[in-house]
């Protein structure tokens, strides 16, 4: 039997060659799926803005009227409120509270990168909505937590905006009224508000 040589050669370096090009499709679909699946969203934020997007009637009395609706009309400013809502729990004092939506879904609240709290879960529905679920450590108000979906996403290179609707508890409603004014005894425990919402994106 006669062996030729140089066959020999190439199906040697096609043996060599096989496994290479397999190792390299790998990495390369790899690649292609991380850069497919990683989120606009992962990032780390401040809680910048939030005004309410409908007006909300809020059965209020003063010392001379027993009983009035105030309207709080669209635009109203409510940032103290929500902030105090979703972040009190962690107290950060003179540093800005950092709210991290990490790649493996993950919500952390930290003092500028220290003390960090597991706030809970959160998933991207579409480019254009997210939920938060904010577990009862984040929201100690709630024995089970919240669940905040965010809709209406417009995402900037540093921002993300978007509309919210949330149960706020009638004590938060109490911090939009003006001095002289309070809640009816008869106020509903609590309120569903819409409002927008605004996160800034910082670098930790």
């Amino acid at each position: 039997m006669v062996i030729n040589k140089k066959k020999t050669m190439k199906i040697s370096r096609l043996m060599l060659i096989l496994p290479l090009a397999a190792t390299f499709m790998i990495i390369s679909n790899c690649s292609e799926d991380s850069a497919k699946t990683a989120s606009p969203f992962i990032a780390n934020y401040v809680f910048t803005e939030s005004k309410t997007a409908l007006p909300v009637d809020i059965p209020v009395k003063t010392i001379s009227v027993d009983s009035m609706t105030l309207t709080a009309p669209a635009g109203t400013d409510i940032t103290a409120a929500i902030q105090a809502a979703l972040l009190g729990a962690i107290n950060c004092q003179a540093v800005p509270t950092y709210i991290e939506l990490r790649s493996d879904h993950s919500v952390y609240y930290s003092c500028q990168g220290n003390n960090e709290m597991n706030a809970g879960t959160w998933e991207e529905v579409s480019a254009t909505e997210l939920i938060l679920n904010l577990n009862s450590t984040a929201v100690p108000s709630s024995p089970t937590g919240i669940q905040l979906t965010i809709s209406s996403i417009v995402t900037t290179s540093t921002s993300i905006t978007g509309v919210t609707t949330v149960p706020l508890p009638k004590e938060m409603i109490g911090l939009f009224l003006p001095t002289g004014i309070t809640l009816h005894p008869n106020a509903p425990a609590y309120f569903v508000v819409t409002f927008s919402i605004k996160f800034t994106k910082v670098t930790m």
